[in-house]
């Protein structure tokens, strides 16, 4: 059997781009394919989101998780992960917080005054507690999750694909 040695002209410049795109792939590859794959579930998300006003609506979106909040969450700091849902500040206010009472519900509950308050001041009268009656629970981002959840896993792959051409270019 003969040994044959085959030396690339420019190998290193090819070994240099081939890293610089294996880290553009752990990164803006995977984050690109997996707005790819939830582009229909924020659409559906916003579609069958309840609106009284539409801030709700408008603060759906997506956003990248922070390295805290992914060690929160025991995802490695190195994973690319998004969140989906009301995290766009709308109006004056983000609507995050709103949007959990509505996905989740409340409970019907007393509403006390805190601290050194006596009383509750809502228009022109005061009370010493008040009973709200809880709010059912409309889950519309985990419908809209369950809708398009078999498509998750192929429209990554399509996104990834997507990218790959665009940058083989």
């Amino acid at each position: 059997m003969s040994e044959v040695d085959i030396e690339f002209i420019g190998a290193d410049k090819l070994q240099r781009r081939l890293d610089s795109l294996a880290e553009s792939l752990k990164t803006k590859g995977t984050r690109r394919a997996l707005v790819h794959a939830i582009a229909p579930i924020k659409a559906a998300a916003k579609k069958t989101a309840p609106s009284k006003t539409g801030l709700l609506r408008s603060a759906i979106g997506h956003s990248s998780l922070s390295k805290s909040a992914k060690s929160r969450l025991n995802i490695n700091s190195s994973t690319v992960a998004l969140l989906i849902g009301a995290n766009k500040k709308a109006g004056k206010y983000r609507q995050a917080y709103k949007q959990m009472f509505i996905e989740f519900g409340i409970k019907a509950h007393k509403i006390k005054p805190k601290g050194r308050k006596k009383a509750l001041a809502f228009g022109d009268g005061a009370f010493n507690g008040v009973e709200h009656p809880g709010v059912k629970a409309n889950p519309f981002l985990g419908k809209a999750l369950d809708a398009h959840e078999s498509r998750i896993v192929p429209r990554f792959w399509e996104g990834l694909e997507s990218y790959l051409t665009r940058i083989d270019r």
